[in-house]
């Protein structure tokens, strides 16, 4: 399972890294969304997108939006890291809180591996 860390913080941005190691999954990361949608521009499809609210050139929330648009792109579950918890009414968006614990990590992982099963 690939997946598609966006965030600026570079030491939160490598423990994400160590802990999909640790789960055996295939991380893939980006400092920004524009880093993070030439990734996407390739044609590679990561199976879940965690993206800082608060990136350089465009926040999270934002780039969201321009996935949602994209008929491959809109499919790729989010999960937006933010300080504060709002809802964004999107059903394919999860929000993370930081600060986060590894467990609370570990759980989403676990929901898009249970519901990439049932989309195949």
């Amino acid at each position: 399972m690939k997946i598609l860390i966006v965030e600026r913080d570079i030491s939160l941005l490598e423990t994400m890294k160590d802990i999909c190691d640790i789960e055996n999954l295939i991380p893939i990361t980006a400092k920004n969304c524009d880093e993070a949608r030439n990734f996407l521009l390739k044609g590679q499809l990561p199976d879940l997108i965690i993206c800082d609210e608060f990136v350089p050139l465009r926040s999270g929330s934002e780039w969201r939006q321009e996935l949602s648009l994209h008929p491959k792109w809109k499919e790729i579950p989010f999960v937006l890291m933010k300080a504060q918890r709002d809802k964004m009414g999107n059903t394919q968006t999860m929000e993370l809180q930081k600060p986060f614990s590894i467990d609370e990590v570990l759980g989403i992982f676990q929901k898009i591996r249970l519901s990439s099963r049932t989309r195949t």
